[in-house]
């Protein structure tokens, strides 16, 4: 029983510490500049639901970005509008701007799909209606495409996290933390897994991605299938408001890991250690171990009481019953979720519950295909 507590603790600590330092002392060497060349071709893909308060300013935003515009074009996907987000798309007097329209409702997947079939550039670059984009943004993703060996290249994204009741400081500490795996892995040339504010793909390494998964992430490991390069460019920013509320947070993260977990079920052979050992050893590091956090929590307490007679258990005990009751304490407490020290326990927990639901999810068969935040 101690060496099973032992063996759960430990993957706790590679998990959330070993690996995550190995990849971010690996983001510190010196990349490589991006080739240079003439820019390529861009289709910017934008699936629209409802999205008539946010499509014009979305539209300027990428119209004023800073790249050629004989190599860009813009195709909005209408999915199944009741507001004015058709005709707000048809006021942009743009020859670069072209909107698809799907008259009912198919989710953002499947009109993605229908997007990038559309599209005739050379690079896709996918993005959100409610995503602002950094000018030079779309240039510096553009420019690693004259290497051939690169198929996909990932964006930065950058929280407005402030209005985050209580969850601001740890939402966007947990997003820096993401953001330097990534790019430890974007210098070994396997991200897995964009952001889907913002990422391209070679046009020739996209496939169509199947409903209810995530096509940020299917999408980029389909690359890596191909034996294409997956890189990260951390210039390359865009900016997302978040919603407030824990309530919020804990459904997100709910779908995005259970649409995650199928997601990599469709790209599973990328697991098989004897065609891609080095890929298969990064997804089971930074996926699906972390996906099984909430049971290796669950056998790290209950271990733990089995041993509580015994020394140093009992304080070990102690110690983990102290961190939950900190995680709950502002639900009777509510100044105590203004300390920082705090918010940070709350949100690891509250993470870790909506893994839980996600994987409660994926048994019982729940889909998520369309998306509205309840």
């Amino acid at each position: 029983m101690e060496t099973l507590l032992f063996i759960a603790l430990a993957l706790l600590a590679y998990v959330y510490l070993v690996f995550p330092l190995l990849l971010a002392a690996l983001s510190m060497l010196p990349a490589a500049g991006a080739p240079g060349g003439k820019p390529p071709r861009v289709a910017v893909l934008i699936p629209a639901h409802d999205e008539g308060a946010r499509i014009r300013a979305k539209l300027r935003n990428t119209l004023d970005c800073d790249y050629p515009a004989d190599s860009l074009e813009i195709l909005v996907g209408a999915d199944g509008c009741t507001d004015d987000t058709e005709a707000a798309i048809r006021e942009v007097n743009d020859s670069r701007v072209r909107v698809v329209i799907e008259p009912s409702r198919v989710g953002k997947t499947r009109i993605m799909n229908r997007l990038a079939s559309e599209a005739e550039a050379e690079v896709l670059v996918l993005t959100d209606a409610d995503i602002w984009v950094a000018p030079g943004a779309l240039r510096r993703l553009a420019a690693w495409f004259s290497d051939s060996r690169v198929g996909a290249v990932c964006g930065r994204r950058s929280d407005r996290a402030e209005r985050l009741q209580g969850l601001g400081w740890p939402a966007r500490l947990y997003n820096r933390y993401e953001s330097a795996i990534k790019r430890g892995e974007g210098r070994l040339g396997r991200v897995l897994g964009a952001d889907g504010c913002l990422y391209a793909v070679r046009r020739e390494c996209y496939r169509p991605v199947p409903p209810g998964v995530p096509d940020d992430f299917v999408a980029v490991l389909r690359v890596l299938e191909a034996g294409r390069r997956v890189l990260y460019e951390n210039g390359a920013e865009s900016r997302e408001t978040l919603a407030p509320g824990a309530g919020y947070q804990f459904r997100r993260k709910r779908r995005t890991v259970a649409r995650g977990m199928r997601g990599l079920w469709c790209v599973r052979g990328l697991m098989n250690p004897l065609r891609h050992p080095f890929t298969g050893f990064l997804l089971l590091s930074h996926k699906a171990l972390r996906w099984c956090t909430p049971f290796l929590m669950l056998a790290a307490l209950g271990l733990n009481a089995c041993l509580a007679l015994q020394r140093p258990y009992g304080a070990l005990l102690a110690a983990q019953a102290v961190f939950y009751a900190l995680a709950l304490l502002p639900l009777a407490a509510p100044a105590a979720g203004r300390v920082r020290a705090i918010q940070a326990i709350r949100y690891f927990v509250l993470v870790n519950a909506a893994t839980a639901a996600a994987w409660l999810d994926v048994l019982l068969g729940r889909s998520w295909e369309k998306w509205d935040g309840a």
